[in-house]
C-alpha cells in the first residue's frame, strides 16, 4: 500500500482544516451513536460478490470497519488524524478485530491496486473530501459489481426535540466554522457526483435508531465534533459546557435527553465488466 503523491485533484478545494478532528478522538470513539444493525446488514446483503476486502475512508475510530470486519477477510481503514487511527486500533484488538489494517493518511492520497476491494464505505466524511477524485478512484479499486457507500448520521443541527432546539441555539453562540463555502458555486449532491464518474444502481436508505443520552454523554459528543471540540473551544470550554447545561436541564430536569437518530446510508455499484 502506497500514498499517491501526483496531486491530479488534491488538495481538495473545500477549506476544511487538516486538523479538524485534532484531541477529539476518545470523545469521538465514546458518544458516537452506533450505526444501526439493520443498516449495516443491508449494506453487507447488497455486496452481491464474493467478498475479500472492505476499505474504510476516513473512517474515524472505526465506527464501521470494526462492526464489518467480521463480514470480510481483510479491512483497511483509513484516516488522516493520527489520534483516530491509534484509538481505532485498540479498540480493534478490544473487540477481537485481528484482520484490520490502520492508515494514517488521507483517502486522496491513499494508493491500492485496481479491482482490490468488494466494499468502500465512508462514514460522515465524504462532503469533506475531494468528492469527484475520491469517486474516480475507488471506481478503479472496486472489483466490478462491488458498492460504495456512504453513510450519514443526522447531526443534532436537524434535531426536532425541544431540548434539541435548545441545544442548537447554544452552539450557534460558540461554534467556530469550519468551512467556507461559496453560494455563487452551485453543489452537486453525493448521488449526483457518483452517476458522473459512473457508478449504477444508485439507491439512498434510511433507518432510525432511538437514543438517550445523559446530559455527560451528549456534551461528550459534542467535544467529538469539530464545531464545539475542545481544541475549537480552547479556554471557554468550560463556560460552554456551564451554559448548555443549564440550558439543557431546564428542557430535562433530569439530565435524560431522549431521540431518534436519524441515518442514511447512498450506495451504488461499478458496473460489471461490458455493461
Amino acid at each position: 500500500m502506497q500514498r499517491e503523491t501526483d496531486g491530479r485533484s488534491w488538495p481538495a478545494t473545500t477549506s476544511y482544516s487538516a486538523d479538524l478532528y485534532s484531541g477529539t478522538a476518545e470523545l469521538y470513539a465514546a458518544h458516537r451513536i452506533p450505526y444501526p444493525a439493520s443498516l449495516l446488514d443491508a449494506l453487507i446483503r447488497r455486496c452481491r460478490v464474493p467478498v475479500s476486502t472492505l476499505l474504510d475512508l476516513a473512517c474515524g475510530t472505526g465506527e464501521i470497519a470494526i462492526p464489518l470486519s467480521s463480514h470480510f477477510p481483510h479491512v483497511i481503514a483509513v484516516d488522516q488524524e493520527p489520534s483516530m487511527v491509534d484509538v481505532g486500533r485498540l479498540k480493534a484488538a478490544v473487540t477481537g478485530a485481528g484482520n484490520m489494517t490502520w492508515v494514517n493518511g488521507t483517502a486522496e492520497a491513499l494508493l491500492l491496486q485496481d479491482n482490490a476491494v468488494s466494499l468502500i464505505a465512508i462514514g460522515n466524511a465524504f462532503h469533506r473530501l475531494d468528492r469527484a477524485y475520491v469517486a474516480r478512484k475507488a471506481m478503479r479499486w472496486l472489483k466490478p459489481g462491488s458498492v460504495i457507500a456512504i453513510l450519514n448520521t443526522d447531526s443534532v443541527w436537524r434535531g426536532t426535540e425541544p431540548w434539541q432546539l435548545a441545544a442548537v441555539n447554544v452552539i450557534a453562540k460558540w461554534a467556530k466554522p469550519t468551512a467556507s463555502t461559496s453560494a455563487s458555486t452551485p453543489r452537486l449532491t453525493h448521488a449526483e457526483i457518483l452517476a458522473r464518474e459512473g457508478f449504477q444502481e444508485i439507491t439512498e436508505e434510511h433507518y432510525t435508531s432511538d437514543h438517550t443520552w445523559t446530559l455527560d454523554g451528549f456534551i461528550g459528543y459534542l467535544h467529538s465534533t469539530s464545531l464545539v471540540s475542545n481544541a475549537a473551544l480552547g479556554q471557554r470550554g468550560d463556560e460552554f459546557d456551564v451554559e448548555l447545561r443549564k440550558t439543557l436541564l431546564a428542557f430535562e430536569p433530569s439530565g435524560r435527553l431522549p431521540e431518534t437518530a436519524r441515518f442514511s446510508c447512498l450506495s451504488a455499484r461499478r458496473p460489471c465488466d461490458g455493461k
